[in-house]
């Protein structure tokens, strides 16, 4: 059995998505709604982007930390809390904020929700991040071919 590179280069893929259940940030939802954070699956290169982010985290920190030095403590905190820099995160904690920001599709999730999102709820913020990386980790999807379940996508 041989791997068929021309179907492979000239297939269609999509993201996976999933609905994620969230019940604890249901009254962050419309009424009625269900409290559902849609997801899907990172690119390689956004999986990359957010290791490089992570990397630079603390250099971005220092850097940042150089430019108000001249403003008062409250200025800084006040722009640090803004900016959503209120504190160092660790590079794994820094990683999966990005990994929030690139795999949500509803919301769609801006650094300083994705940093609110995990200091306040931080295992829902692991789940929700756990359930992006193991769809990244099956994949896109070929419509036409079967997927891991066994399912062929139409």
């Amino acid at each position: 059995m041989s791997f068929d590179t021309k179907g492979f280069m000239s297939a269609s893929f999509e993201r996976r998505q999933q609905d994620f259940k969230v019940p604890q940030l249901k009254d962050w939802f419309e009424k009625g709604s269900k409290a559902v954070w849609k997801i899907q699956s990172l690119t390689g290169a956004e999986i990359g982007q957010a290791d490089e982010a992570a990397g630079n985290e603390t250099l971005t920190g220092q850097l940042f930390n150089s430019m108000m030095s001249a403003n008062s403590p409250e200025v800084i905190a006040k722009v640090k809390e803004l900016v959503g820099r209120s504190t160092d995160k660790p590079k794994q904690i820094a990683r999966r904020i990005y990994h929030l920001q690139y795999g949500s599709v509803d919301p769609a999730c801006s650094l300083e929700l994705a940093v609110r999102v995990c200091d306040n709820f931080p295992i829902i913020f692991l789940d929700i991040t756990n359930a992006i990386l193991t769809l990244s980790g099956q994949g896109s999807i070929a419509p036409g071919k079967s997927t891991p379940s066994g399912k062929t996508k139409k």
